[in-house]
């Protein structure tokens, strides 16, 4: 729809927040379009749930410090999570294990074989990461 084919209030109704009127009583064309942005401090603004307030200054910023923390967390699982499969043939190769080649990189690439102990792990660790990234 084009703008000549729209009725005028509704064109100026609608356009009327992004483009300022002049103020000078005249009818001509729009000023600049400004932004109005405020900036304000306040140590009790609510920054993980509205029942955990700050209500003084250290408060704050133990909270901030404690997210900042929480989000890193939630990147080292999963970073752990996407290299599983590398650092399980670490620890195995550590330990001497004699099934180091199904966690070889060396080796062909192929399905290694199902094992319970491996999907119970990943699965915990994805609902521990399911869980922090709820929380965050």
């Amino acid at each position: 729809m084009s703008m000549e084919s729209m009725p005028m209030a509704s064109a100026t109704s609608s356009m009327a927040h992004m483009m300022p009127m002049p103020t000078d009583g005249s009818t001509s064309a729009p000023m600049e379009m400004t932004m109005v942005m405020t900036f304000f401090t306040s140590s009790t603004t609510p920054l993980f749930t509205k029942t955990w307030t700050p209500t003084s200054a250290g408060q704050y910023a133990g909270t901030c410090i404690f997210l900042i923390a929480f989000a890193a967390i939630f990147r080292a699982l999963l970073a752990v999570r996407f290299n599983y499969d590398h650092i399980l043939a670490a620890i195995n190769r550590g330990r001497g294990d004699d099934q180091i080649f199904l966690y070889s990189d060396e080796t062909k690439p192929g399905r290694r074989p199902w094992r319970a102990k491996e999907a119970v792990t990943l699965a915990a660790m994805d609902v521990l990461i399911a869980a922090v990234s709820y929380l965050l």
